[in-house]
């Protein structure tokens, strides 16, 4: 059984979650969970700003939900607005913050 920590917990967004034994994180986010492997999820970081840089400026209607941004399956596409998408960017970015301090608190010496 995995024995997990919250990375990153926004109420009405989703939260983010890492197995401390197999590192595997998961994504909940609106009604999708994902899971990943941290490489899987930096790419998915990437693929979040990468998208929002592409359709930032084209968008008229910032609620509207029109940006196809990630296919889950061969017949099942996540569609976002820009307001979900930063609102993925910042619940990954968040996370990919703790991420790193822990990783610099498990380098520290206990000396």
């Amino acid at each position: 059984m995995c024995e997990i920590q919250t990375l990153c917990n926004k109420p009405n967004v989703g939260f983010v979650v890492q197995c401390k034994d197999c590192k595997l994180i998961t994504v909940v986010f609106e009604m999708v969970s994902i899971s990943r492997t941290v490489k899987e999820f930096h790419q998915l970081l990437a693929d979040a700003h990468a998208c929002y840089d592409h359709y930032s400026g084209q968008i008229s209607d910032v609620n509207f939900r029109d940006i196809p941004f990630w296919q889950l399956t061969p017949n099942i596409c996540l569609v976002l607005s820009i307001n979900d998408l930063l609102n993925l960017m910042e619940l990954l970015e968040l996370s990919k913050a703790k991420l790193i301090q822990n990783s610099l608190i498990g380098t520290l010496s206990l000396n």
